[in-house]
């Protein structure tokens, strides 16, 4: 935002002034609260440098708190041998929520041979829809 002091630090930067690092690690911690076949739940807990300089946890922990959900829910199907990596995500962004916690779940939609397509959300506590997400999961099942 213009005038803020992270847009000031970018000015500076450009005009060739040195900036000291700046902190972009995620804290989060993951509580886990259900899981049956093909489903988890669970809620995450920021570390309020999670914020963005909007003061809103920054799009890309969503994202990564989606990509737990969903692949948690694939987990479940898998048996113990079996590996699975993230094929493609897509994000719809629906508010910004501040550092505080949020509840999260993921469903596998659809389970082929060696994918899997899931759909999951991100809740506000107070119950409010912040983010949804699909995935694609390439599965390599043990012989």
């Amino acid at each position: 935002m213009p005038g803020s002091n992270f847009w000031n630090s970018l000015q500076s930067l450009v005009r060739g002034d040195a900036q000291p690092p700046r902190r972009i690690g995620m804290g989060m911690m993951l509580h886990h609260l259900a899981a049956s076949p093909g489903r988890w739940s669970g809620e995450i807990v920021f570390d309020p440098a999670v914020a963005n300089n909007q003061g809103i946890v920054h799009g890309g922990a969503l994202a990564a708190i989606l990509d737990v959900a969903m692949g948690y829910a694939s987990l479940t199907l898998l048996g113990a041998g079996d590996v699975q990596r993230t094929l493609e995500m897509k994000i719809n962004f629906l508010r910004g929520v501040p550092p505080d916690r949020v509840l999260a779940d993921g469903e596998v939609v659809r389970e082929g041979g060696q994918t899997v397509y899931c759909e999951g959300s991100v809740r506000s506590s107070d119950g409010d829809l912040i983010a949804r997400g699909s995935a694609t999961f390439y599965v390599r099942r043990e012989k």
